[in-house]
């Protein structure tokens, strides 16, 4: 282990449309004595009714369909601090809590990462109570996958700089390889100047990225007060994390809006 790895202290299945038949119109009854050369009554084509207009979307949790990430959602952040203090902020059960939540870890590939995040369910980059490590080398690579099919990949880099002549880049991959369901944000609080035409494509997608990249973005500034003393509280989470939570979707929904066909 780096020597200057050490503790933080206080300075450092939406239903198909079907269509409704018209049914034939009530048989008269030909009389029994009616000339059998005559011609039957004429009947009536079976026509289809028009499709009704799809139900508005609903604004607070959706979980009705699958979402597919089209791309990957990656983010980078550079820390004033040697590689081996960040890493232990991932993998370390009391560093964790300063940032991310309660963590219970088995350190090896194949092993579990039980995370309960501080933050509330909505602003939470997504479940990672049942996580497993599906790659882990100390102290530059950690990747996770979750059961509902989201993957997180966490690569630090070790460069020069900082007060200790050492920093680290992390580089955070996000994306998800199967159908999961989604927590989407508030559309009042979205200020987006993408356009509708890219959001109604794609809504459901649309909101979950641009509620994956503002958690994350909001957690990895966390790790940033972590890392210089300052640990979150959980316990009052929401009144101190609003504001920045806010800005964040904000630039979020922009760049997700360019990123949509």
């Amino acid at each position: 282990m780096d020597p200057d790895a050490r503790r933080l202290g206080a300075d450092d299945e939406p239903s198909e449309l079907s269509a409704s038949i018209d049914p034939p119109p009530p048989s008269t009854g030909a009389p029994a004595s009616a000339d059998p050369t005559s011609e039957p009554p004429a009947t009536r084509e079976p026509t289809e009714s028009a499709p009704s207009s799809p139900a508005p979307e609903s604004r607070g949790p959706v979980s009705s369909g699958p979402v597919f990430a089209t791309q990957p959602i990656i983010l980078r952040r550079s820390y004033a601090l040697p590689r081996a203090i960040v890493w232990d902020a991932l993998v370390d059960p009391v560093l964790a809590s300063g940032w991310l939540g309660e963590l219970d870890i088995d350190p090896r590939v194949t092993g579990s990462y039980r995370l309960r995040y501080h933050a509330p369910a909505a602003r939470r980059p997504h479940d990672l109570s049942s996580a497993v490590i599906r790659d882990l080398a100390e102290p530059e690579v950690l990747a996770l996958e979750a059961g509902d099919g989201f993957q997180v990949r966490v690569r630090l880099d070790d460069v020069p700089g900082g007060p200790r002549n050492r920093s680290t880049i992390l580089h955070l991959t996000v994306s998800v390889t199967a159908p999961a369901p989604v927590l989407a944000p508030d559309p009042a609080h979205v200020r987006t100047e993408a356009s509708a035409a890219e959001q109604s494509a794609h809504p459901a997608a649309f909101a979950e990225a641009v509620r994956l990249r503002a958690a994350w973005l909001l957690h990895l500034d966390q790790l940033d007060e972590l890392l210089h003393g300052r640990p979150v509280d959980g316990s009052c989470w929401s009144d101190v994390q609003d504001e920045a939570w806010l800005a964040h979707l904000a630039d979020s929904a922009e760049a997700e809006g360019e990123r949509f066909p």
